[in-house]
C-alpha cells in the first residue's frame, strides 16, 4: 500500500510565503477535496471553470472562528489569502492545488469536536470577482488578448503561461465585464483552451494546442481494466453520450466598420479612411445645474458610448479625441456662464477605453468654478448586418433529430472562418462518441499515486475497457477535469472526466507534422 505525505498551508499575514506561525494547517487538517477543469468532457460545450479546494480542520482551539479575539490569526481570516496544497509520493513533492481563501466557517458542536470548514477557490474564480473593461485592441491573437485583459485585472506576469494563439481578432473590447467572462469571449471565439494550471496559474492553450504539446500528443499512461494492469482503475462509467450530438452547427458574426487614423491605426481588415470625430457624448447637465469643483480640487465624469441604456451593445470607440479647451469644456466663476471664464485654469486627465473613457478635471483656479460645458468626441466603430453561417449532417438529423449547437464566439473575425468551425466540428459531433468517468486509487500502489499526482488537464491517456468491464474501449482520451479526494486515513481517490481523443487529434499542422495518411488538415 502507497501513502503520500501532504502538506495543507495558508499565507495567513499575507506576506507571500507559508512558512510562518500556524500556516501549516496540515495537522489541524482531517479532510481535504479539490478539482480542476472543465464542466463537461465534450470539447466543443465543456468550457474551464473555476477550482475548488475544501477542506475539514479541527477547530477545539478556535483558532479559525471569525471572531474569537484570542485566536492568534484574528484579523487574518480574511478572503484572498493564498492556499496551496503539496503532495510527495516518495520522491518527489509537487504542488498539487494552488488558490485563494474563499471563506471560513465554524461549525461548532455541543459534543463532539468543534470543525471548521475552509473553502478556497482558483485564480479564475478569483478573478471574476472584478470586472475590467478594456481599450479598443486591434489586430491582436487570442494569446495576447488574454494577456491583455489578465493585466487589466491585474494579474502578475509570472502566474500566467499563454500560448499566442491562432485567431487574429480585428477588434476586441469589453466594458464592465467579469474577468472570466472576459477571458471566455476570447476563448470561445478561437476554440482555445483556458485552464488553471496546479501551482496556480492563468494557462491559455490555442485550439491546435492539442495536436502539438508533448503531453497530448503522447499517451501520458494506461488505464486499464485488464489484470494485473500496472495502473488499474478501481471504478469507470460512461457519460451519456447521446446529449452531445450536434448536426447542425450554426455561427452569427457581428463584423464592424472601423476608422483608419493615420499613424494611429493599420488600413486593414475591418477598417476604412476614418471621417472627422464626432461628438459622442455630452453631459447632460447645464446652466443652473452646471457641475462645480472646488478650488485645488478634481472631479472624474465618465463619458459613455453608446449612451447608457442603448440596445447596442456592438458599437464601441476606434479612438477617443484629447479634448480641446472652450471646444469641448468651459469652466466658468458662474453656473450659468456668465461670470468670468476659468477655461484656461482647467486640467484634463484622460483614461481611453473601448465604450467609456474617464475625464478627469482638476481646478487650478483659487475659488470654486462651474463647468457649463463637456463633451467628447472620437472616432466610433460601427456593427455591420449580421448574418449566419451553418453546417449540416443530413444522415445525423434523420437518426438524432435535429441537435443544434451555435458558436459561443462574440468576435467570430469573418465568414470562412465561421465556417470552418461549423464544417469540423459538425463531423466530429454527428455521431456519438465515447466520453469517460474513470477512479483511481492513489493507495494502490506507488505508481498509482504518482500518476494521480501528476495527471494534468489536456494530458492523453489510454484507456482500456475491454475486459471485465465490457464498454469495448480502447483507445486515446484526453482529460478534461479531476477530482480529488483526501481523508484521515490519507486514502487518496482522485476521479477523471475523460473526452475521446480522436476527433481533436492527427491533425496536420504547418511545421508541426507531415501531411499524410495518418494525419487530417486542421482548421
Amino acid at each position: 500500500m502507497a501513502v503520500g505525505t501532504y502538506v495543507l498551508a495558508v499565507d495567513w499575514n499575507n506576506d507571500g510565503d507559508f512558512s510562518d506561525s500556524g500556516e501549516n494547517i496540515t495537522a489541524r487538517t482531517m479532510k481535504v477535496e479539490w478539482k480542476r477543469g472543465n464542466d463537461y468532457a465534450s470539447q466543443l460545450v465543456g468550457k474551464a471553470v473555476a477550482g475548488t479546494l475544501n477542506a475539514t480542520l479541527n477547530n477545539v482551539s478556535g483558532d479559525y472562528s471569525t471572531f474569537n479575539t484570542s485566536s492568534p490569526l484574528t484579523g487574518n481570516l480574511l478572503p484572498g489569502r493564498k492556499v496551496k496544497l503539496t503532495g510527495n509520493d516518495g520522491t518527489t513533492t509537487r504542488t498539487l492545488w494552488q488558490g485563494f481563501l474563499e471563506s471560513i466557517q465554524p461549525i461548532p458542536s455541543a459534543k463532539g469536536a468543534n470543525l471548521a470548514r475552509l473553502t478556497a477557490i482558483g485564480p479564475l474564480g478569483y478573478l471574476n470577482k472584478f470586472e475590467v473593461s478594456t481599450a479598443m485592441f486591434v489586430s491582436k491573437k487570442a494569446g495576447e488578448l488574454i494577456g491583455e485583459i489578465l493585466d487589466v485585472a491585474g494579474w502578475d506576469d509570472d502566474d500566467r503561461d499563454l500560448d499566442t494563439g491562432i485567431v487574429e481578432f480585428p477588434r476586441f473590447w469589453c466594458e464592465r465585464t467579469k474577468t472570466l467572462k472576459a477571458l471566455r469571449l476570447v476563448e470561445e471565439t478561437e476554440t482555445g483552451l483556458l485552464e488553471e494550471s496546479p501551482d496556480g496559474k492563468i494557462v491559455y492553450r490555442d485550439r491546435h494546442a492539442r495536436s502539438t504539446d508533448t503531453k497530448s500528443v503522447a499517451s501520458q499512461a494506461t488505464y486499464s481494466d485488464a489484470s494485473a494492469a500496472a495502473l488499474a482503475y478501481s471504478h469507470i462509467s460512461q457519460i451519456d453520450p447521446l446529449k452531445f450530438i450536434y448536426n447542425e452547427l450554426r455561427a452569427k458574426l457581428q463584423l464592424h466598420s472601423g476608422a483608419w487614423v493615420l499613424g494611429e491605426s493599420s488600413l486593414g481588415v475591418q477598417t476604412e479612411l476614418a471621417s472627422d470625430p464626432a461628438v459622442l457624448w455630452t453631459y447632460p447637465e447645464t446652466g443652473s445645474n452646471s457641475p462645480s469643483i472646488d478650488a485645488g480640487a478634481t472631479r472624474t465624469f465618465v463619458a459613455q458610448y453608446p449612451s447608457s441604456g442603448s440596445a447596442n451593445t456592438a458599437r464601441a470607440v476606434d479612438f477617443w479625441q484629447n479634448l480641446t479647451a472652450t471646444t469641448d469644456y468651459l469652466a466658468n466663476d458662474s453656473a450659468d456662464g456668465t461670470g468670468t471664464n476659468r477655461t484656461a485654469n482647467i486640467s484634463v486627465t484622460l483614461t481611453k477605453r473601448a465604450q467609456s473613457m474617464d475625464i478627469a478635471l482638476e481646478n487650478g483656479h483659487s475659488s470654486t468654478v462651474y463647468i457649463t460645458k463637456l463633451q467628447a468626441q472620437g472616432n466610433p466603430v460601427e456593427a455591420k448586418d449580421n448574418f449566419e453561417v451553418v453546417a449540416s449532417d443530413s444522415t445525423s438529423q434523420t437518426t438524432f433529430g435535429k441537435r443544434t449547437y451555435p458558436h459561443p464566439g462574440k468576435f467570430v473575425p469573418s465568414a470562412s472562418e465561421a465556417q470552418d468551425w461549423a464544417d469540423f466540428h459538425v463531423q466530429a459531433w454527428k455521431e456519438p462518441v465515447p466520453l469517460l468517468k474513470l477512479t483511481l486509487v492513489g493507495n494502490r500502489s506507488t505508481a498509482t499515486l504518482t500518476d494521480i499526482m501528476t495527471r494534468d488537464i489536456s494530458d492523453l491517456v489510454t484507456v482500456t475497457a475491454n475486459n471485465d468491464t465490457g464498454l469495448g474501449i480502447n483507445e486515446g482520451f484526453f482529460v478534461e477535469a479531476v477530482h480529488h479526494q483526501l481523508d484521515a486515513g490519507l486514502n487518496h481517490r482522485a476521479t477523471m472526466t475523460l473526452s475521446q481523443s480522436s476527433g481533436y487529434a492527427g491533425f496536420w499542422v504547418l511545421g508541426s507534422s507531415s501531411l499524410d495518411n495518418a494525419t487530417r488538415l486542421a482548421y
